[in-house]
């Protein structure tokens, strides 16, 4: 493995509570509402997380200038008001958000993008599937053992893993897309990577317009890369640092 990883150009992909912590990692520290919390599924021991009140001094000296970006699924903290727009504008690396659009455990437009909107201070995209909930883009297929009925939840334990309308392995294919893409822009410093960026935002508005040898014709407004007929139910958003 030497020589194989360049540690100081490194990124960072992460879901749910991992998404919540790659936010603080990279510069979206906690409000102190979030400090305050001593009751409920989210509080956690008096001063655990002081280190992490956003601005402070100690806060700012855990910044780690090794990270150079970040993707994150479904980031928890901002619908629970453990992040804000204020804290939200520290963060300091450019990040790639994937979010289904009815997500009810982090919350879409009050959480992952209220968050992407918010973190003003860099570039950064929104990836949505739409009609997707908290597993939208899930990394792994369910166990064997997970496919049983929980009596004491009400549901097959294997729906903490799958989602209703999405097909996981689509989703994983889609996500990969875009992470390689994200990477290769901001990692590798390939600029020809942000062209997968540059699309109609909602998918289902690109044209199909190809000529006789499969090239682009000047009206052709497809999504890059997809096969026609194939970006169906997406929604893609960017925005530069300070906007």
């Amino acid at each position: 493995m030497y020589n194989l990883v360049d540690a100081d150009n490194t990124g960072i992909i992460a879901y749910s509570m991992g998404g919540y912590g790659t936010v603080v990692t990279v510069g979206g520290g906690l409000t102190q509402y979030a400090l305050d919390q001593r009751e409920g599924l989210f509080s956690t021991p008096k001063g655990t997380l002081d280190q992490y009140l956003s601005g402070s001094k100690e806060y700012l000296a855990l910044a780690d200038k090794r990270i150079k970006t970040a993707v994150t699924f479904a980031p928890a903290g901002m619908k629970r008001h453990f992040m804000d727009s204020n804290t939200t504008k520290g963060i300091r690396v450019p990040m790639l958000f994937i979010a289904g659009s009815e997500d009810d455990v982090v919350g879409y437009e009050e959480g992952v993008r209220a968050l992407w909107k918010s973190a003003s201070g860099v570039d950064r995209s929104l990836l949505t599937f739409e009609y997707a909930n908290h597993n939208a883009g899930a990394p792994m297929a369910p166990p064997k053992e997970a496919n049983v009925m929980s009596p004491d939840l009400g549901f097959n334990l294997s729906m903490h893993y799958l989602d209703p309308v999405w097909d996981n392995v689509r989703m994983n294919n889609i996500s990969t897309h875009f992470i390689t893409a994200w990477l290769g822009e901001y990692l590798k410093q390939d600029a020809t990577m942000s062209s997968y960026f540059d699309l109609v935002p909602v998918s289902n508005d690109g044209k199909w317009s190809k000529d006789k040898n499969g090239m682009d014709k000047p009206d052709n407004t497809y999504w890059k890369g997809f096969p026609n007929r194939s970006a169906s139910g997406l929604k893609l958003e960017s925005l530069k640092a300070g906007s």
